[in-house]
């Protein structure tokens, strides 16, 4: 084979290459926006994938001092979180699901206040943010920061039992306030028996009584008979519990929970 030859041959390996790429990235987007499409169909909400922070952020969420970034998500992560969210949904009544959420946005990066976020919400959307199972962000940890992000608009739409949740905390305590002033810290996510006998899960549950909510909330979903076991050890794990479910069942009566 003569250079010529072997340049014409390297040549259309190259654009064969390019080819088959491009195909297989048409089959991901069809695949995808079928998932997509269904999602829509089933429960009236769009799940958004192509990253742009003007489509994605209010603009006072792109000023200082919540300088607002995020980033594309990768499509073989797109593809394995729409089933994810469709199992997540599956859990609230349809009509639950339509009168409070919108849209999903899927990232692979989350920034506010300088800090990085795992997951976030705003009025009638979530902001869910992944980099891969190899970093932690597994299957279960996706669909728990749907159940706990979709806990906060619920509890902003619906009355909810505020001064009952923080009568069942210590007579001390005192929420930090938001949960952005703990991000950062080591163990946030640890359980020990003395956080469980004042009543919460875990070191992030004490940031702010939404979080505590959510992350009980997120239990109650992904991890219900933990928590009745925990609940059976803790009197304040369980009364929190009872007070979660009560509020569930106030917002539609047909929401189950085992």
């Amino acid at each position: 084979m003569n250079n010529s030859s072997r340049i014409s041959f390297f040549i259309l390996f190259s654009l064969l290459l390019q080819f088959k790429g491009f195909c297989a990235l048409e089959a991901s987007d069809k695949g995808i926006e079928k998932q997509i499409h269904t999602i829509k169909q089933t429960f009236n909400v769009q799940v958004h994938y192509l990253y742009s922070s003007q489509k994605y952020f209010p603009e006072k969420w792109l000023k200082a001092p919540i300088s607002g970034e995020g980033g594309q998500l990768a499509l073989d992560e797109v593809e394995r979180i729409l089933p994810l969210i469709q199992k997540a949904l599956s859990a609230y009544p349809r009509s639950v699901i339509e009168e409070n959420l919108v849209n999903v946005y899927l990232l692979n990066k989350l920034m506010f206040y300088g800090k990085s976020f795992g997951a976030t919400n705003s009025k009638t959307n979530l902001y869910i943010k992944s980099q891969g199972k190899a970093k932690g962000y597994s299957d279960s940890f996706i669909i728990s920061r749907i159940h706990s992000e979709f806990s906060s608009i619920l509890m902003r739409n619906y009355e909810f039992p505020k001064e009952e949740w923080e009568n069942i905390n210590p007579r001390e305590f005192k929420y930090l306030g938001a949960g952005k002033k703990m991000l950062g810290q080591k163990k946030l996510y640890g359980q020990n028996n003395e956080l469980l006998s004042r009543g919460f899960l875990v070191k992030y549950s004490q940031s702010s009584l939404e979080n505590d909510f959510n992350l009980i909330s997120d239990w109650l979903f992904t991890r219900y008979s933990q928590l009745v076991e925990l609940g059976e050890k803790h009197e304040k794990i369980r009364l929190k519990m009872n007070l979660a479910v009560r509020f569930y069942k106030s917002i539609d009566n047909r929401f189950e929970f085992k």
